[in-house]
C-alpha cells in the first residue's frame, strides 16, 4: 500500500454463545466473556496500527445482533449487524456497490489475539492482489484484498484453498502468508496452550484469572485448570 490509499478493515465478532468447541473447558458465561477478550486484543492491534500509518482507515466490526456489550459501541469503529450467513454479509461489504471507492480491504478475525502491527505491516506491504492468511485447521484467518470488483469470499470448508480457485479463477495474484500468531485462531483446548505461552494481551490475562495453567512435564507442555 502506499500513503494515499485507503484501507477498510472490517472484523467478524460473535459473542453470544461463542466458542462452543470450548465448552467442555468453560461454561457459557466464560466462553462469552473470552470471546470479548480476545476481540478486544485484536482492535486494540488494528487501532494501534492505525495510529502508527499515514493511511486513511476505516474500522467496521461485523456482527449479526444489535446485543452487543457496551466496549463494542465505540466512536472509533462502526458496528455493522447483518443477521445473514457470514459469506453474505462480507460479499456484500466487499461489494463495490457497496462503498463510495475501490478502497482496499483487510478482513480479520476476532480470535487472532496473537496478532500485532509488525504482521499487519508485512501484509500490507505484500504486491499481490490477494494475501491469505492460513488458520492452522485449513481456515481463513485474514485476507488482503486489493480488487475488490474481482473477489468475494468463501469462509467455509477448508476456505484458504477457496480462495486461492477465487483469486486463480478471477486472474489475481495471490500470497499465501504464513505466520505462527497470524495462523494461530483460538477454538479448541490445544490453542489456549498457544496463547499461554505466546500471548501478552487481555484474553491471556483472563485465562489466567480463570486458572489456565501451561504445565511443563518433561519435554512436553499441558493445559491444566486449578
Amino acid at each position: 500500500m502506499t500513503e494515499s490509499d485507503k484501507l477498510d478493515i472490517i472484523i467478524p465478532f460473535k459473542w453470544k454463545s461463542a466458542k462452543s468447541r470450548l465448552s467442555n473447558m468453560m461454561n457459557l458465561e466464560e466462553r462469552e466473556e473470552f470471546a470479548l477478550k480476545m476481540f478486544q486484543d485484536v482492535l486494540n492491534t488494528i487501532i494501534s496500527f492505525k495510529r502508527q500509518s499515514l493511511n486513511d482507515i476505516k474500522i467496521s466490526v461485523l456482527t449479526t445482533t444489535n446485543d452487543v456489550p457496551d466496549c463494542i459501541k465505540d466512536e472509533r469503529f462502526r458496528v455493522i449487524v447483518d443477521t445473514r450467513r457470514l459469506n453474505d454479509a462480507l460479499n456484500e461489504l466487499i461489494s463495490v456497490k457497496s462503498i463510495e471507492d475501490n478502497s482496499h480491504l483487510l478482513i480479520l478475525m476476532s480470535d487472532l489475539p496473537l496478532v500485532n502491527t509488525k504482521i499487519i505491516q508485512e501484509i500490507l506491504n505484500r504486491e499481490e492482489d490477494l494475501i491469505i492468511v492460513p488458520g492452522r485447521k485449513g481456515g481463513t484467518n485474514m485476507l488482503f484484498i486489493k480488487n475488490r470488483s474481482k473477489f468475494r469470499v468463501d469462509y467455509y470448508g477448508i476456505s484458504f484453498k477457496n480462495h486461492e480457485k477465487i483469486a486463480i479463477e478471477n486472474g489475481l495474484s495471490y500470497h499465501l502468508y504464513d505466520s505462527l500468531f497470524a495462523g494461530t485462531d483460538i477454538d479448541e483446548e490445544e490453542d489456549l496452550l498457544d496463547l499461554l505461552v505466546f500471548g501478552e494481551g487481555e484474553a491471556k490475562k483472563y485465562l489466567e484469572r480463570l486458572g489456565f495453567v501451561a504445565v511443563s512435564k518433561g519435554e512436553k507442555i499441558f493445559l491444566d485448570r486449578q
